[in-house]
């Protein structure tokens, strides 16, 4: 991990998740990772620590695995995440494991962004268009 307002850059090195888009995101002293990987491939590392905090489970039920390209942090203890396993996105709330949205792609998702703390968000990636969705 680099900080840019130090001079020494490097702050942190973390062992582990495999990451293949934009599948990294900070929140506080907590590091959001999704990785291109079949199994336990949505994670939360401390900052402080270097070490892993949590995995949050990704539903990935009649596939071979999540493979994940994209991953951020919401509000409300609620993170979203979408890649070329399941070509799709999934809101999951981080304490209870629950997939509380999901936006169906027929290709890989590569793409992800949100505004208003997760409740709209903007899907790409294999396909020819963006989708645009809203959690209520």
């Amino acid at each position: 991990i680099w900080d840019a307002r130090s001079n020494d850059g490097v702050k942190r090195t973390i062992h582990g998740p495999h990451i293949c888009g934009d599948s990294l995101d900070l929140k506080g002293m907590k590091i959001l990772t999704g990785s291109w990987v079949a199994t336990n491939a949505l994670q939360v590392w401390n900052y402080t620590e270097g070490k892993l905090d949590k995995n949050i489970p990704f539903d990935y039920k009649g596939h071979d695995g999540a493979y994940l390209y994209c991953s951020q942090f919401c509000d409300n203890d609620v993170v979203v995440a979408g890649g070329s396993g399941t070509n799709n996105v999934q809101a999951i709330n981080t304490v209870t494991g629950e997939v509380i949205g999901k936006v169906q792609m027929h290709k890989p998702v590569q793409a992800l962004d949100t505004v208003m703390g997760g409740r709209l968000l903007a899907v790409g990636g294999g396909e020819n268009n963006l989708v645009l969705a809203a959690l209520k």
